[in-house]
């Protein structure tokens, strides 16, 4: 019987590792199976009017999130935000809002035929799982900063008729409704959290069966809106302040207690939120795909996994190394996977979770 040569027992060893790559393979879905089928839900997106300045466009001058990004990545639903800035606490203000607002609103509801009916609208839950189980991209109606109502709560009504399911009072900048997590510059708190106006404005997003979004607000917003409300909120764009201590970013306790809320944060991916910027140094560093699921790891280990998602923040200055537009989001399956992560646990952080709470404030609503 001959002895194998070294390049003959090579060529086995290799066959054999091969066979065995194969086999494991085989057994372990690899990131494009697991993603595609989950069902992919981005809680916070911006909308991009003609005129909004070039910077919160992408390289190739359209959305961050534009048909075939989505389509790339595998998003299956969105929520676009009708998000204004907060500006002088005058008529003329206010009305220059309120005219950015709705015409955020038009483009929502414009997008169904400038997709070639590739993209529906969604009101509900259910609306969201028939129009993805058809094939086709979902896309609810957000609603951010009560600047664009002045300090008429009724002037919300007409956002609500028109679509609007997800709602946040606060932007940068204190409005008549609420404090912001970044107030302007020297005006620190002015209503100790909300006004009444504010408080009033909680009750009405109940009633109307509308998703309080608690991302923006000072702590003490927070705390009030959760003493409120009836129902589960979210923090549509919210990340981790134990990692990154920004005002912007949620607090141990703010986790907890929207836990015990039942509500879930959706993490974004922006830079600065996700990144410090080391003392001394003028430059932040860049944050990677690591970075941010550090964020989504950090929560769902201090609140569980049934409360943490994504919620991106595209077209307003998002957008990390590795996560830069809607088509890179695999990459964070694969990341949530190389944690151990389950399909089941990427099921509830990529749309269940939000899916959850948003049917929960739905079923909440005062029958009318």
């Amino acid at each position: 019987m001959q002895t194998p040569t070294r390049r003959a027992t090579f060529a086995i060893l290799t066959a054999a590792a091969v066979l065995a790559a194969s086999q494991a393979s085989a057994q372990t879905p690899s990131t494009k199976a697991v993603h595609d089928r989950l069902l992919v839900l981005d809680s916070h997106v911006d909308v991009l009017l003609p005129g909004t300045n070039p910077r919160y466009f992408a390289p190739d001058g359209t959305s961050f999130t534009s048909l075939d990004k989505l389509k790339a990545g595998g998003v299956d639903a969105l929520v676009y935000a009708v998000a204004v800035s907060t500006g002088p606490r005058t008529a003329e203000g206010y009305a220059a809002a309120a005219t950015e607002a709705k015409a955020k609103l038009a483009a929502i509801q414009a997008l169904p035929q400038e997709s070639g009916g590739a993209i529906q609208l969604a009101r509900t839950p259910a609306d969201v799982r028939r129009i993805v189980a058809g094939g086709k991209i979902a896309v609810l109606t957000g609603f951010l900063n009560a600047y664009s109502l002045g300090e008429d709560l009724a002037a919300f009504d007409p956002y609500f008729a028109g679509g609007v399911r997800v709602a946040g009072l606060t932007h940068a900048g204190n409005n008549a409704f609420a404090d912001s997590s970044r107030p302007q510059a020297g005006t620190g708190a002015e209503h100790g959290g909300l006004s009444p106006l504010g408080k009033a404005a909680i009750a009405r997003f109940n009633d109307l069966g509308v998703l309080v979004d608690v991302s923006q607000l000072t702590p003490d917003g927070l705390r009030q809106v959760l003493a409120i409300t009836r129902a589960p909120v979210v923090a549509s764009h919210s990340a981790a302040r134990a990692l990154v201590d920004v005002t912007r970013n949620l607090s141990d306790a703010e986790l907890d207690a929207i836990k015990a809320n039942g509500g879930v944060v959706q993490v974004p991916a922006f830079n600065s939120y996700l990144a410090a910027k080391p003392a001394g140094q003028d430059e932040q560093p860049k944050a990677t795909v690591k970075a941010y699921v550090d964020h989504i790891d950090y929560i769902a280990k201090r609140i569980g996994v049934d409360h943490v998602g994504v919620g991106t923040d595209f077209n307003h200055g998002s957008g990390i190394v590795g996560f830069a537009d809607a088509s890179q989001a695999p990459a964070v399956t694969a990341e949530l996977l190389a944690r151990g992560y389950s399909q089941a646990d990427l099921a509830k952080i990529w749309g269940e979770n939000f899916l959850r709470v948003l049917g929960a404030a739905q079923a909440a609503a005062k029958a009318s």
